[in-house]
């Protein structure tokens, strides 16, 4: 979408300039002729090397099919929050039933950071930390403790309660109608106004607590 808006919008502007307009249109999980930006899809394979990442990126597997390992993500070369911290392979089979997932060694989030892993939430695992010492691309935001947050539940005290009760703030990867999130994250408004990656359940979550509007 951040590339198909421009496009349109050149698209639109020589129509009504009376000239003949580009109608030619980029595949639509991203454009082969641009290097990826932070979480685009790029090539593992010879198939997809055109799919390259910008600088400063590396595309790297997360979670591939266990047989066909050709798509990964460009991340940066040095470890920030948000970053994926549990690859993984997906075994495929007739019976959908019967699909898993093989869990592959944790990747380091760097120092200073921990990996907020999937079996609590986080698709892929994610790199967070504390907000003190923010890098450029990070963010502070809400992360539920989550063993308290369900007891506080179970107690049948109002949600509002234990969410408010039971936070810690934790370092996530800043976004905007500029920079997008991971597969399986979406950008959420913070109280300070600025966009935070997070599961798209947690925004669920805080929007019932009258959180503010996502971007």
């Amino acid at each position: 979408m951040m590339d198909e808006i421009p496009r349109r919008r050149k698209y639109w502007a020589a129509i009504l300039e009376g000239k003949t307009a580009d109608a030619s249109r980029p595949f639509s999980e991203r454009d082969p002729q641009k290097p990826g930006t932070l979480n685009a899809h790029c090539g593992l394979s010879s198939e997809y090397k055109a799919w390259t990442c910008a600088a400063g990126l590396k595309c790297t597997p997360v979670v591939n099919p266990e047989k066909n390992i050709e798509i990964g993500e460009c991340l940066p070369e040095t470890p920030m929050a948000g970053n994926p911290c549990e690859p993984g392979l997906i075994s495929q089979t007739s019976n959908a039933h019967k699909d898993s997932l093989k869990p592959l060694a944790k990747t380091s989030c760097g120092p200073g950071m921990f990996c907020e892993t999937t079996r609590v939430g986080f698709p892929a695992g994610m790199c967070s930390g504390g907000c003190g010492d923010l890098k450029p691309g990070e963010t502070c935001g809400a992360i539920a403790v989550l063993v308290g947050f369900n007891n506080c539940l179970a107690k049948s005290r109002p949600f509002s309660q234990c969410l408010a009760e039971n936070t810690r703030p934790g370092a996530l990867q800043a976004c905007d109608d500029q920079t997008a999130c991971r597969a399986d994250y979406i950008c959420m408004k913070t109280a300070s106004g600025k966009g935070a990656c997070i599961p798209p359940y947690f925004l669920f979550q805080l929007r019932v607590d009258g959180h503010p509007s996502p971007i």
